[in-house]
């Protein structure tokens, strides 16, 4: 008798996304380094990251220390 193979995991996970709707909810991490996709939960829909903790403090920091080369002073109303 032969078994059955399960699909992989990641498969039937998208999969069940698919089918319950929730496919539009689902992202690819905004850090380019990261190949995560994750679900995004915000209620507006507006996650960049698949995690704030990792991948978001990796992309902030990226972004102050390009600024600060770039030698951009404080923004508009700010006091330095």
């Amino acid at each position: 008798m032969r078994r059955r193979r399960r699909a992989p995991t990641s498969w039937r996970r998208c999969t069940e996304a698919h089918v319950s709707g929730a496919w539009s909810r689902l992202r690819l991490c905004g850090n380019p380094d990261c190949r995560w996709a994750y679900c995004d939960s915000s209620p507006n829909r507006s996650g960049r990251w698949c995690a704030m903790g990792e991948c978001g403090d990796v992309m902030k920091a990226r972004a102050y220390r390009r600024r600060a080369r770039a030698g951009a002073g404080p923004q508009d109303g700010q006091v330095p």
